[in-house]
């Protein structure tokens, strides 16, 4: 499909900006294991991430005894553009990644039991 003249405009405009990365004075680096979240009722996304681990007082018990805690790290709220951008951002991540170590394996956080209650989306 072509472009139209306002979408060229744009990109010429935006390849002539001066774009600068800083970092915030709040900013975090965090390393984590697992993602999930959903849609509000505004029609925002959240998506949260967390660590599972065991809890430290359970792990002397039977494996059936343990405790796993999913401990959330930090909540993210984006619009459905920024989220359909962090997928294609995602996607071309993962296609260069699996073109040097080929196909990654993982589960989807709600079949290996870590779905957040829907309450915590919005």
């Amino acid at each position: 499909m072509a472009e139209k003249p306002e979408e060229k405009k744009l990109k010429k405009l935006l390849k002539k900006l001066k774009v600068e990365h800083t970092r915030d004075k709040d900013f975090k680096e965090l390393y984590v294991t697992g993602a999930m979240g959903g849609f509000d009722s505004q029609g925002a996304f959240h998506m949260i991430f967390y660590s599972p681990a065991v809890k430290p007082e359970t792990l002397n018990k039977k494996p059936n005894e343990q405790v796993i805690e999913i401990k959330h790290t930090v909540k993210v709220i984006m619009t459905p553009a920024t989220l359909k951008q962090l997928q294609l951002w995602i996607n071309k991540n993962i296609t260069e990644l699996e073109k040097k170590l080929g196909p990654l394996k993982a589960k989807y956080s709600e079949e290996a039991g870590m779905a957040a209650p829907e309450s915590m989306y919005g």
